[in-house]
């Protein structure tokens, strides 16, 4: 059986938050989230059902953010680092977005 025709759904302009090349995407479990990291040094976070950006936190200057990967909760997700290390961040109800230990 042959695959259906693919169709845009929602276009959404992201070069406005990164200046540069973007390294990784995802969206979370649900489709309501998306984070967002580039050569910029900054990661971001969107709000996919208001289509707005709900924070951007800069990384530490030296390293690049590679990958990131939601949680099942959707309310958190870790960020692979070119140093080796990986951070998790949750999104509290508020929509603060904080570094968990």
């Amino acid at each position: 059986m042959p695959l259906p025709e693919p169709r845009l759904l929602h276009a959404a302009q992201l070069d406005n938050f990164h200046d540069g090349h973007i390294n990784a995407l995802a969206f979370s479990k649900n489709a309501a989230m998306l984070v967002t990291c580039g050569d910029d040094g900054y990661l971001c976070v969107f709000d996919l059902r208001t289509i707005k950006a709900i924070c951007a936190i800069q990384l530490d200057s030296r390293v690049k953010a590679l990958c990131i990967e939601w949680m099942a909760d959707n309310c958190s997700f870790c960020v692979g680092l070119s140093n080796g290390r990986v951070c998790r961040f949750m999104i509290g109800k508020s929509g603060k977005v904080v570094v968990q230990p």
